[in-house]
Order: C-alpha cells, then structure tokens, then sequence
C-alpha cells in the first residue's frame, strides 16, 4: 500500500509551481516555504485522501451544492475550515492554489498580475487579474459558508464563541 503524505496543513497559504528541473511545487506556509517533487493536484489530492475523501471528490460536491464548475474552489476540510482556490484552471502547470485565510490583502501588479500580502508579511505574484482573484475569495467564501460550521453558536437569543477544543 502506498503511504499518503500531508503537506498541508492551516499553516499553508498558497501552493505554486517551482519551475526548476528538481521540485513540482513550492509550499509557503505562515512560518516556512519549502519545495515537493509532487505537483500541487497531488498534493492537494494527498490532503483530501488524509481526511478520508479525494480531490475529484470535493470538487464535485462542491459543483453539485454550489454551481461553481470554472475553476472551483477546493474543500479540503470542511471541519478545519481549510480550503483553497486556483488562479487558473487547475490543469494548467502555471496555475496557483491560495488559501485566502491567510491573505489580507492584493494589488495590480503588471498586466493579468497580482501582489497579494499575506498576514505574516510574505508576498507573492500571482498571474490572474484583481477581478479573477476577487471572484475566486468570493466562491471560496461561499463554500465555507455552505459547507463549514460557523465559527460561533447561536443560544436563545445571544452569541457564544467556539473554542476548537469545546464542543457545543
């Protein structure tokens, strides 16, 4: 049996392609980058058959649920509230996968390019117009709407905070 190794994790911010001879993707995460010999599709399908489902399997529930069949936003674990979404079509070598968690903001930078900033500081190009990446939140968004619980519980009448280690 094959083992199945997670390279992602809430830590992960974007996933892009590393143009060298030796490594398919680079990583960045909140506290590192690194590089993977795997392309980002078998990285994120590693991610989703760790939490006991596969990649075609998520997008397709989320184009049943949702509508979204152009470059779907990718649940990967609605209970981690972990999701991402491409720049491009997800077949493309140059397409990036963002986790908007982490992004806290973007600006034009070039034709059909982005600088998008990051909570810790990273920055990064990516290669769609600030409209594609506005769009792709939104869906995304949307998703964690739909399929993730909210991070806080309504009881008669008031708000209560959930803890991730309470349980309501």
């Amino acid at each position: 049996m094959k083992k199945v190794v997670n390279l992602i994790t809430k830590k992960t911010m974007a996933i892009a392609p590393a143009y060298d001879l030796e490594h398919e993707s680079i990583i960045y995460e909140v506290d590192r980058t690194f590089f993977s010999k795997k392309r980002p599709l078998e990285i994120l399908d590693d991610a989703c058959i760790c939490r006991c489902s596969t990649y075609e399997g998520r997008i397709r529930a989320v184009r049943r649920k949702l509508g979204h069949y152009k470059k779907t936003p990718l649940m990967i674990s609605p209970d981690e509230m972990l999701y991402a979404f491409p720049t491009k079509s997800p077949e493309r070598y140059d397409c990036i996968w963002v986790f908007p968690r982490h992004v806290k903001d973007w600006r034009e930078a070039g034709e059909n390019a982005l600088m998008v900033r990051f909570f810790n500081g990273l920055e990064i190009t990516v290669n769609c117009s600030s409209y594609t990446f506005k769009r792709q939140k939104e869906k995304t968004a949307d998703c964690l709407m739909h399929f993730s619980d909210p991070p806080f519980v309504h009881i008669k009448g008031f708000s209560a905070i959930k803890k991730e280690t309470e349980k309501i």
